[in-house]
């Protein structure tokens, strides 16, 4: 299995163009997932033998040790990454990590403004960018941008968009 991974970073590496940062914790996935597979397996393991149970067992492993769910969803998205390479190369028929689901991540609710806060992003003074820079660094936690800061909320709320574009009020009050 060494000489797959070797050969799926190098392709990362020299196919994809992927980013220095992103080969290194590709194959800091893949490692771990390896060792896990010999501690498991009691022995080396060839890609051929990885089946969705082993993968599964992995990341219960990984949340037995408390990683947090992103950095298991991003190990989960190595592995199915790695397998698909190693489908596409014709070592396996099937990509064992498929059928795997993420785990579910929590959602971030932005922190809301004070009205003191909304009041001085409000009343910076001056044009141009100055004027913007200002505003959008301040509100920079709540999700504003810089289009947002020379509306006036109406009735005391503020609308900005979400990801994927979708509608988010915030009092102001």
């Amino acid at each position: 299995m060494q000489q797959a991974v070797a050969a799926f970073l190098r392709h990362l590496d020299l196919e994809r163009n992927a980013s220095p940062h992103t080969v290194r914790a590709y194959g800091e996935d893949l490692e771990q997932f390896r060792v896990f597979l010999e501690r498991t397996l009691g022995r080396a393991a060839r890609a051929a033998e990885v089946d969705h149970l082993l993968i599964r067992g992995f990341l219960a492993h990984l949340h037995g040790r408390g990683l947090k769910k992103v950095s298991a969803a991003r190990k989960l998205a190595s592995l199915r990454t790695f397998f698909r390479f190693l489908c596409r190369e014709g070592v396996l028929d099937q990509n064992p990590a498929r059928a795997l689901l993420s785990p579910r991540l929590e959602r971030r609710i932005p922190s809301h403004l004070d009205e003191g806060e909304v009041a001085a992003l409000l009343d910076v003074p001056g044009d141009g960018d100055a004027a913007l820079r200002a505003p959008s660094a301040r509100a920079g936690r709540s999700g504003w941008s810089s289009s947002d800061a020379g509306r006036r909320p109406p009735f005391g709320r503020i609308y900005r968009h979400g990801k994927g574009h979708t509608p988010v009020r915030m009092r102001c009050s």
